[in-house]
């Protein structure tokens, strides 16, 4: 908790002056404080990167405008139902597990601001949502890195050392079997290039055309 009002603290001299909201009773579910409509407000994701002591992820959402944020957005697909359970100020809050794994990986990484839409947008809140809809393009395009994740794929785990060696062996040095990297270039395309994700709607509509 120290180490995020400290970072909250700093980034209000900077770029991103935000209000940080972390005061949410444990126990009772995390419930969004309404946005400022009048201007180009949004809420701001900050991670952890210690688990709670049940062992929960935790995050803390704060409010800024786009004129003064900096941050990274995610792009994802939202997958199946299951939900798992993490913490945002303190409060329970649930996510689909696509959304949790990224959480869990990027976790670790040096603390910053995360736009994402499960968690910075009240989805019960129609007025809310109509106004985030209008800003959108900006949310995109004014965020200093987009994350697009393509989920937590298990079983490309064993090829990857494989690709990684597969150069060594073209150089004439030893290498993985020419079959192992045949396989492994075949996971890639089924787990990578024909990822759902390049099928949503909002993506093919923003992929730029190729002639």
């Amino acid at each position: 908790m120290k180490r995020v009002n400290a970072f909250l603290n700093r980034s209000g001299s900077g770029k991103a002056e935000l209000s940080p909201t972390l005061t949410s009773p444990v126990g009772r579910p995390f419930e969004h404080k309404p946005l400022d409509e009048t201007q180009s407000s949004l809420r701001l994701l900050t991670l952890s990167p210690e688990l709670s002591a049940d062992g929960t992820i935790q995050g803390y959402v704060s409010h800024s405008t786009l004129e003064r944020a900096s941050y990274v957005c995610l792009s994802y697909c939202w997958g199946p139902a299951e939900y798992v359970r993490i913490h945002i100020n303190g409060a329970p809050f649930h996510v689909r597990k696509n959304l949790f794994d990224f959480l869990d990986l990027v976790r670790i990484l040096p603390m910053t601001f995360y736009w994402i839409d499960a968690i910075c947008l009240d989805m019960e809140n129609v007025s809310e949502r109509n106004h985030q809809i209008k800003q959108m393009g900006q949310i995109y395009s004014r965020a200093f890195l987009v994350y697009a994740w393509l989920g937590k794929m298990a079983k490309m785990a064993p090829f990857m050392t494989h690709l990684r060696s597969g150069s060594k062996g073209l150089q004439g040095q030893s290498g993985p079997p020419r079959n192992t990297i045949i396989q492994a270039r075949d996971m890639v395309k089924s787990c990578v290039f024909n990822n759902e994700y390049w099928s949503r709607a909002w993506v093919r509509t923003s992929l730029p055309s190729i002639p």
